[in-house]
């Protein structure tokens, strides 16, 4: 077992431990890998402009209602192709995508580290679900 061997499974189950004991911290760390991973990728991003979309070349206009929908599928079904899509994100293959799913992937770990979890399920909760009970955005007719 080398060195880099031990150091990788010494970080993994501190890492480990540290958010197990700190469950709050588990989705500001996924945010802030994927800010780290794309990053990390900058450095071999393709130098070549993106090829342009070809719509005879990729049979676009070939595909039909049920491969639509399970393109644009928001259940948490298949989590191979939201890992997938993620991938694509950070991979530098769209750089004005990447660029914004980077910099959103550090704002919401740093707000997520900062702010408590519950005042930031509050003000989702309040936002999605409470904003007609509340009365915003409604406009009243005097």
């Amino acid at each position: 077992m080398g060195s880099e061997e031990s150091n990788q499974n010494v970080t993994g189950k501190v890492l480990h431990m540290m958010l197990v004991r700190f469950p709050d911290l588990i989705i500001p760390t996924l945010s802030f890998y994927v800010f780290a991973i794309g990053v990390w990728n900058y450095r071999f991003r393709s130098r070549a402009p993106p090829p342009h979309f070809d719509p005879k070349l990729s049979l676009a206009k070939t595909i039909d209602t049920n491969e639509l929908d399970e393109e644009f599928d928001l259940k948490p079904c298949d989590i191979a192709t939201q890992g997938e899509r993620a991938q694509a994100l950070v991979m530098w293959r769209d750089p004005r995508a990447t660029e914004i799913f980077i910099a959103m992937g550090l704002v919401v770990a740093i707000i997520l580290y900062l702010v408590p979890s519950k005042i930031v399920a509050m003000t989702f909760g309040f936002t999605i679900c409470g904003t007609r009970s509340l009365g915003i955005g409604r406009r009243h007719r005097y």
